[in-house]
């Protein structure tokens, strides 16, 4: 998803009043961070609105401590700002924002999470199970390598040096524990963000 839409009226929300009342405009800048992370990942075959980032990654790209990042996401969750199944974090309210491409291949029926326009922002019943075996977070693969997939997304957006930025992500997933639901995203994020310094 290249952008999503933003209202000029977002700030008097009744929920993201009562986020800034409690977080004040730290708060206001997580949520709209959390988005971002949320809509970066979303592509032709990852349509789930899933936020990959855990709350340590969080906290090392915001430089706010992890517990206080977790306690920001969880009263989010309570504003039903977020969706959170099982340690899952969604924004399947993002559907009805997203750019115009994502929403034609959601109307061509792609998107796990949605299934109809008046339904967008539910999980259709006989695709929880589906969800939930597709959708946990996992230790990194042993065998883990460069898909095709994130090599033709490298060489679009002109990102190099794939094989080092391997190595530094494994190293560093492997030592910290690293969980994620989707390998290769997580791998993409890390060299956008040039986790390896390269």
């Amino acid at each position: 998803m290249k952008w999503f839409k933003h209202d000029a009226n977002a700030s008097i929300d009744a929920k993201l009043k009562r986020l800034r009342l409690k977080y004040g405009m730290e708060g206001y800048g997580v949520y709209w961070y959390l988005l971002e992370c949320i809509a970066r990942t979303v592509e032709p075959h990852n349509l789930t609105f899933i936020l990959e980032e855990d709350a340590e990654l969080i906290s090392a790209e915001v430089n706010i401590h992890h517990e206080r990042v977790e306690e920001m996401m969880r009263f989010m969750c309570e504003l039903d700002l977020f969706e959170n199944a099982e340690g899952r974090i969604t924004c399947l309210k993002m559907s009805s924002r997203s750019d115009e491409y994502t929403s034609k291949l959601m109307r061509q029926g792609n998107c796990v999470g949605i299934k109809s326009v008046e339904g967008q922002d539910k999980i259709p019943p006989n695709r929880i199970e589906e969800i939930d075996r597709n959708n946990r977070k996992t230790m990194i693969p042993s065998n883990f390598s460069i898909s095709d997939q994130v090599r033709d997304w490298a060489k679009r957006n002109g990102h190099g040096s794939l094989n080092q930025h391997l190595d530094h992500f494994v190293d560093r997933a492997s030592a910290k524990g690293y969980k994620y639901v989707n390998w290769d995203s997580a791998f993409k994020e890390a060299v956008r963000k040039n986790w390896a310094g390269v």
